[in-house]
């Protein structure tokens, strides 16, 4: 939803340079390719002003935007905090802690029931949490 306003300013600054790019081509090449008499006739000025609007700012304003929404498209689709990876972050995370757990249970020698362990958790706060889910 953050992107959403970003993404929409993109997206008209692309189509507006979509459109000055074509009109000043349209322009560029009626005046000199379709009819080149209209050459000699138009100031040279306004002839650099056609070519720079076709091929300079028609084209800034075609790529730059193009490439950040690709750039933000892949940003978006790759960020570790949408909820997707979350949950699946969360779930692997669940079943190392789970894993682990029971492989301590099986062997007999659970964390949290010897007093020293226990003491030493509370001093600690999560952090054993923490080292579990590294651990595994």
């Amino acid at each position: 939803k953050r992107w959403r306003s970003a993404a929409s300013g993109l997206v008209m600054v692309f189509q507006v340079g979509r459109s000055v790019h074509i009109a000043a081509d349209a322009i560029h090449t009626y005046a000199t390719e379709v009819h080149p008499e209209y050459k000699q006739q138009v100031p040279a000025d306004m002839l650099e002003l056609i070519h720079f609007l076709d091929e300079d700012l028609g084209h800034w304003m075609l790529f730059i935007p193009y490439y950040s929404l690709l750039a933000l498209l892949t940003y978006c689709h790759a960020d570790p905090a949408s909820p997707a990876r979350l949950d699946r972050r969360k779930s692997t995370d669940d079943r190392k802690i789970v894993g682990k757990r029971a492989s301590e249970r099986a062997r007999g020698r659970s964390r949290s029931a010897s007093p020293a362990n226990a003491h030493e958790k509370r001093k600690r706060g999560f952090s054993d949490q923490v080292q579990i889910v590294g651990a595994g």
